[in-house]
């Protein structure tokens, strides 16, 4: 059965290295065919998901074409188009379009599959977008943002065919403009070339200061809600070839708790230790949390007068919850939350109609390194100790390396700021954070968006920070994990 028509320009370069990795992915010639332009014949395209027997249409390059057409065109409504996102456009693959954004400056290169919405008015919907490292290797860089992007495309859809319904992952505002390809200014080309290999220099730098694994340690500080300064008043650093991250702080009466990854050296994992927040510094009560496999990313919830706590058990290829049969320091499995994928820095949150929402991340794209986890998923359980955790209508929410795997999450103001890591320059894992203010969450609908802290954009220069990857907050209390050289 014919899934995709590709119709494309064999002479353009960036258009063969996709048409081939989506041949590659599909595995079966007879599921994918090639259309050069001048011979594709317009019909009906079957929306993903959707029921019928037509083919789903993907278009490179139809500015191109639609400009090259006498007539007036009519636009094929529900194919796709892939382009570049960039200045609040959507510019096409095409030749000379640079896989990148020198001129803002930006570390990611950010592309979006749209969906051909009306005719006249060529209006398009942004239905998924990914977003990849800008590397300094050049070429390579191009290739491997084309051979991800295929690699996305093709796990989007096969979303959309198994649940027989339309994903809509990070849906833009409103739909945006397709511009022609431009070629990048050489000045603005060189002088980001030049940003990125001067961080890359850094970042090597820094590794070969330190040795190969980043000694991550932890801060804890208060926030002075007039300044919009973080007072840094305990410091828990590296203790030989141990490390600590992934903080995470409770209140519980008039004790502040502070439960953290620790990477043991001799081990060779991570186990959950924890500390109490004291005036005079930080007081160990030592592992609460060990298992024969790796835990990270504590975090720990109330429910019926019990407390629970997640931690990342990627290694078992599950999500764990554990019951607190003494609480703060003593531990049991209580059950499994989801099987069957390696997930990622799982966070629970509770819902208003009593059940719970986890939010979890996951790597499905094998042309994006692991470490980004840049898939995110929202899974939705009506009883956090016997319902199943079902997916969203709108998971995965999002597949972008800059701000989709999870680094905390902020209950400011009686909202939900999610935490997003940035992997960065050149793959640099724990490069920065973004927050993600949570607009709109319910059974049918998720929605962030992107804001700024004054506070957070200091914290590095207060501990002369070269990564950062987890914030969390107990009212004006803040915790993050933090590398410096």
């Amino acid at each position: 059965m014919l899934l995709l028509e590709l119709v494309l320009d064999p002479a353009e370069p960036t258009h063969q290295v996709l048409a081939a990795r989506l041949q590659q992915a599909l595995g079966n010639g007879e599921h994918l065919r090639l259309t050069p332009w001048p011979n594709w014949k317009q019909g009906h395209s079957r929306t993903p998901g959707s029921q019928g027997e037509a083919p789903i249409t993907l278009l490179l390059a139809p500015a191109r074409w639609l400009e090259s057409r006498s007539e007036p065109p009519t636009y094929p409504i529900g194919a796709l188009v892939v382009a570049e996102l960039c200045e609040g456009a959507a510019r096409e693959l095409g030749p000379g379009a640079a896989l990148e954004a020198p001129s803002r400056g930006d570390p990611a290169s950010r592309f979006g599959v749209f969906e051909f919405e009306s005719g006249p008015a060529l209006e398009l919907r942004c239905v998924t977008q990914l977003a990849l490292p800008s590397l300094s290797r050049w070429r390579r860089h191009q290739r491997r943002c084309l051979l991800a992007l295929a690699d996305t495309l093709i796990w989007w859809l096969g979303l959309c065919e198994q649940r027989q319904q339309l994903l809509r992952i990070a849906p833009l505002e409103k739909p945006l403009p397709l511009l022609p390809a431009a070629v990048v200014p050489l000045g603005l080309r060189l002088q980001s070339r030049r940003r990125w290999l001067q961080a890359g220099v850094s970042r090597r730098l820094s590794h070969w200061q330190r040795g190969s694994e980043a000694a991550w340690q932890i801060a804890v500080g208060r926030l002075d809600p007039g300044s919009q300064e973080v007072q840094i008043l305990h410091h828990l650093p590296h203790q030989g070839g141990d490390w600590f991250a992934d903080p995470f702080l409770l209140a519980e009466g008039p004790n502040l708790w502070l439960f953290s990854e620790r990477w043991r050296a001799d081990a060779g994992k991570g186990v959950i230790d924890l500390f109490a927040v004291r005036p005079e510094g930080l007081c160990a009560y030592g592992t609460v949390i060990e298992e024969p496999f790796h835990l990270s990313f504590p975090r720990v919830v109330h429910h019926n007068g019990t407390w629970f706590a997640t931690v990342e058990s990627a290694s078992a290829v599950e999500v764990r919850l554990y019951r607190a049969t003494s609480f703060p320091a003593h531990w049991r499995l209580e059950r499994v939350l989801l099987r069957g994928q390696s997930w990622i820095d799982p966070i629970l949150i509770p819902a208003e109609d009593g059940g719970w929402w986890l939010l979890v991340n996951s790597h499905n794209c094998p042309s994006l390194p692991g470490a980004t986890a840049a898939e995110l998923h929202l899974f939705h359980s009506p009883d956090l100790l016997q319902g199943s955790f079902d997916p969203h209508p709108c998971s995965p929410l999002l597949v972008d390396s800059t701000c989709g795997r999870n680094g905390g999450l902020l209950a400011w103001d009686g909202a939900w700021i999610r935490v997003g890591q940035c992997t960065g320059v050149d793959n640099a894992y724990g490069q920065s954070v973004e927050l993600r203010l949570v607009e709109n969450l319910d059974r049918q609908i998720y929605q962030e968006k992107s804001i700024k802290q004054p506070w957070l954009q200091r914290l590095r220069q207060q501990v002369r920070a070269t990564h950062l990857h987890t914030v969390n907050n107990q009212g004006h209390w803040i915790t993050f994990d933090y590398v410096n050289s």
